[in-house]
């Protein structure tokens, strides 16, 4: 349910900016405040501390997105 939420989050800024570069950073800055929230409550229900654990979370997801974003450049 919460993949959904992030999706829906994600994608709408890039079709309501005035050019796709603004929609990207847009999209990216509701994506890591999805990944804080996200991790925030995964720490919450895992009896972990839930600042560190939505930090941990922020940053492998920033990771990988970083990865991906790399590998692409790479390939093409």
């Amino acid at each position: 349910m919460l993949i959904l939420l992030e999706v829906f989050c994600r994608f709408p800024p890039i079709f309501f900016t005035d050019t796709p570069t603004n929609g990207l950073k847009l999209s990216a800055l509701f994506t890591t405040c999805c990944l804080f929230i996200f991790g925030y409550f995964k720490s919450k229900v895992t009896g972990q501390p839930p600042i560190s654990g939505a930090i941990k979370v922020t940053l492998v997801g920033l990771l990988a997105a970083g990865a991906a974003f790399g590998i692409a450049k790479f390939i093409s």
